[in-house]
C-alpha cells in the first residue's frame, strides 16, 4: 500500500526559510540573498517540481495539507492524514519524530533544532516586504495563485480539488 502526501507551505514562506537555511546554515550557498534571480530561479523550480508532482500524484492515494493548518490545528489534521492509511489505530496513539541524535550527514539542519516540534514561522512583515521588493517578478502571479490554493484551499475542499487547482496552475 502506498499513499503520498503532499506538504504545501506558504510559497513567500518557504522562499524565505530556504534564503535563511542556505544563509547560516547550509554548507552549500546557493540562496543566500533575496532577489530577483534567486527568486525566479525558487518559483520555476517549485513550478516545475509541483507539475511533476500534480501530473504523477493521482496515480496514488494521496492528501494535500497545508503547513500553516497543520500548525493551527495538529490533532485535526493528523487525524485527517491517518484517513490515508487503511489501518485501524487506537486514539490515544500519537505520532512522533525525533532526529537521531547521531545525524551528521543529510537531512534539514533544523530538523534537529525544532527536535520533532513543528511551528509556524511569523514571516507576515517579510513577505510583505518581500512583494513590495520583487512585485514586478513575472513569476509573482504564479506565487500569489500558489499561497492562495494553500492557505485557502488545501485542508479546507476536497483533496482531488486542491489537485486540480495545482494542475492548472502549472499548466
Amino acid at each position: 500500500y502506498t499513499g503520498l502526501v503532499l506538504i504545501l507551505r506558504c510559497p513567500f514562506a518557504a522562499y524565505l526559510s530556504q534564503v535563511e537555511a542556505s544563509s547560516n546554515m547550509w554548507g552549500e550557498k546557493k540562496l543566500t540573498e533575496v532577489s530577483q534571480r534567486t527568486f525566479a530561479v525558487w518559483a520555476n523550480s517549485l513550478r516545475k517540481t509541483l507539475g511533476t508532482l500534480s501530473n504523477q500524484a493521482r496515480a496514488q492515494h494521496f492528501r494535500v495539507v497545508s503547513y500553516e493548518a497543520f500548525c493551527a490545528r495538529p490533532a485535526a489534521e493528523t487525524a485527517r492524514l491517518m484517513a490515508l492509511i487503511p489501518e485501524r489505530l487506537e486514539p490515544a496513539r500519537q505520532l512522533s519524530f525525533r532526529p537521531p541524535k547521531d545525524m551528521r550527514r543529510g537531512g534539514d539542519p533544523k530538523t534537529r533544532e525544532k527536535a520533532g516540534k513543528i511551528a509556524r514561522s511569523d514571516r507576515g512583515a517579510r513577505i510583505t516586504a518581500l512583494k513590495s521588493e520583487l512585485g514586478r517578478s513575472p513569476e509573482m502571479r504564479f506565487m500569489n495563485e500558489l499561497r492562495r490554493i494553500v492557505m485557502q484551499s488545501a485542508c479546507q475542499i476536497p483533496d482531488r480539488e486542491v489537485m486540480d487547482q495545482l494542475s492548472r496552475l502549472v499548466a
